[in-house]
């Protein structure tokens, strides 16, 4: 779930932001016909401050589009932001029932009470909740912890980028938010056990800041793997929030194509990855993709 998938930390700044190699920035995916383009951008949600990613090809492919699509809408107001928090927050209330803690492992009660605390959460804020809803807050937490800030993430810098285009969506983000809180309890409690104890590896800030990297200038593989555990440790979720939302998307991206104007489609990075991923389902669809 984290950023790539999951698709860093402030002190992985330096890092992230060194000099890329000449011609290194995110990979892109371009469909042409006769009158129109559409390019496929993999991002990022949330980076800390410092990462470099706007080569000249993404920039170009910004300066060609009239439309930029996101996956959910990129510019609601503060009242719909409100509102959707708050039909989150009520999803994942739990129901009268046994506290959070006490259904993870005894080493997993004892991990959630280091991190709980060290992440910023109020004794005991964790109880009420629905394991998904407990998990969501966690990773969100985590991310902020790592420095990394939605407001520096590939959305947000192009919508705030994107002057006269028309900015559009897949997606309402209540349709998201209804496809975690249907995510079993045993594969979100699952999942809460893998994330604290991932949480305390000694590694994982380097780890993040790789694969951060291997985005930012383009290569595969790192992102590949990462994806490929996040669908190895929660399939469920990892189906409803990747690779059946692939398969909506896919009919939606080819008819941009009949549309007649240049449109830029951003949507996260796991989203491109294997025979499920956009680029290989538009290519079933017979569309001439260019890529990897």
């Amino acid at each position: 779930m984290r950023r790539v998938a999951s698709l860093a930390a402030l002190a992985g700044a330096a890092l992230l932001s060194a000099a890329l190699p000449a011609g290194a920035e995110p990979t892109l995916w371009v469909l042409r016909d006769a009158d129109s383009t559409v390019t496929l951008l993999r991002s990022v949600h949330a980076l800390p401050p410092g990462v470099t990613w706007r080569g000249p090809r993404v920039n170009a492919a910004l300066a060609e589009a009239e439309v930029i699509v996101f996956e959910f809408d990129q510019a609601p107001s503060a009242a719909a932001r409100g509102a959707a928090a708050d039909r989150m927050a009520a999803l994942g209330r739990a129901e009268l029932g046994a506290p959070l803690a006490s259904r993870l492992t005894r080493e997993g009660r004892a991990r959630l009470s280091r991190q709980a605390q060290s992440l910023g959460f109020a004794p005991g804020a964790l109880a009420g909740l629905r394991p998904w809803y407990a998990l969501f807050l966690l990773d969100q937490a985590a991310a902020r912890r790592d420095g990394a800030r939605l407001s520096l993430g590939v959305e947000a810098v192009l919508a705030a980028s994107a002057g006269p285009r028309r900015l559009e969506a897949l997606e309402r983000a209540e349709e998201v938010a209804a496809a975690l809180a249907a995510m079993p309890d045993a594969e979100a409690l699952s999942a809460i056990e893998a994330l604290l104890a991932d949480l305390e590896r000694p590694n994982r800030r380097t780890r993040e800041h790789a694969l951060e990297r291997a985005w930012a200038q383009g290569r595969l593989g790192p992102v590949i793997a990462a994806v490929a555990e996040q669908a190895e440790r929660a399939p469920r979720l990892h189906a409803r929030l990747v690779t059946d939302r692939n398969r909506r998307w896919a009919a939606q991206v080819a008819a941009l194509l009949a549309r007649e104007e240049d449109v830029l489609v951003v949507v996260g990075a796991a989203h491109f990855v294997g025979p499920d991923g956009l680029p290989s389902l538009l290519r079933a669809r017979g569309l001439p993709v260019q890529g990897p």
